[in-house]
């Protein structure tokens, strides 16, 4: 009787006896149809915001003649001030309509100040370091508003030291309130009131666009 292993004159399978082919495989290339990819589109440099010269452009359309030289002042005196240039803008409209020869009830100028808060203000400024030429009101009066603006940033400053506001951001109403009525610096309903009438007075150049209604349609 045969080996059952030896059937057929077949020995004995070992698995390092069967040789099987190397097989190749290779993915496929696909050529994309549509490119998606779009070339960079460059990046332009971010415009700085002039508020001086918009400023400037939007008021000079309700009073022609003011220089681009006091919006330049008004803006650094804001800075200055830690406060917004547009309300300072308005409240100096509202005070003088930008005129340093305006004139009150014993009150003068761009910010309409009296003879004691012109000395007051040149006194605390001198007394700060910064070199104010002491003027009488009458010479205050006549002095062009580019450079009649110092006194009156002179006398804010006081009033902001007086009121401990150091440093701090001040609002319209509170920056108004100092000038109007220092004594309700504390007092919100006034200071809010006084913003609102702030706020409607830097849309005043819109009027002088057209068409006006376009500016608020919404």
């Amino acid at each position: 009787m045969s080996n059952e292993k030896n059937i057929q004159g077949i020995g004995p399978l070992r698995p390092d006896s069967i040789k099987l082919p190397e097989l190749k495989f290779e993915l496929p290339k696909f050529n994309p149809i549509f490119n998606f990819k779009k070339p960079a589109e460059p990046i332009e440099p971010k415009k700085e915001k002039n508020i001086s010269k918009e400023l400037h452009d939007s008021w000079t359309k309700v009073l022609p003649r003011l220089s681009q030289e006091f919006f330049d002042e008004l803006t650094a005196v804001s800075e200055r001030l830690n406060c917004n240039p547009e309300d300072l803008a308005a409240i100096i409209f509202k005070e003088s309509r930008f005129d340093p020869a305006a004139k009150g009830a014993s009150v003068y100028g761009l910010i309409q100040m009296d003879a004691t808060a012109l000395k007051t203000a040149i006194a605390h400024a001198n007394k700060n370091g910064h070199k104010l030429k002491s003027v009488t009101i009458s010479e205050y009066n006549k002095m062009p508003r580019e450079q009649q603006i110092k006194y009156s940033e002179a006398y804010i400053q006081f009033r902001i030291d007086e009121k401990n506001l150091t440093g701090k951001k001040l609002s319209g109403g509170q920056l108004w309130t100092l000038i109007k009525r220092p004594s309700n610096i504390h007092n919100k309903k006034f200071i809010n009131k006084l913003q609102r009438i702030i706020d409607n007075t830097k849309n005043l150049p819109l009027k002088y666009e057209t068409p006006y209604s376009l500016k608020h349609s919404n």
